[in-house]
């Protein structure tokens, strides 16, 4: 069902938040947020696009270096060593996803 997040209506969300536009630090900052406020209710999985490499790579950095011109390269290791934190899987109903 869709509703805000509870301990019935769980969110799970399937890595590659970003290098998704110009909004990626927004996007990533919303689900960070969410996390914190709904932390039994809100799940993160770490995909490929949260590496250097590919944050590098697809934009992101650059999109963080726009939005938050001053702070941009201390927020990308702050970023970075949070991803490096989320797990690659979880198990739903007796099944891994990945």
């Amino acid at each position: 069902s869709y509703g805000p997040p509870t301990e019935n209506n769980q969110y799970l969300f399937n890595g590659d938040f970003v290098d998704r536009g110009v909004w990626g630090p927004e996007v990533l900052f919303t689900l960070f947020c969410m996390k914190l406020l709904y932390k039994n209710a809100v799940f993160l999985n770490r995909g490929n696009h949260e590496s250097e490499l590919c944050t590098d790579v697809y934009g992101f950095k650059t999109h963080l270096a726009c939005a938050y011109p001053r702070s941009h390269e201390e927020m990308h290791r702050l970023v970075h060593d949070t991803f490096n934190q989320l797990p690659l899987c979880y198990i739903v109903g007796n099944e891994v996803c990945v």
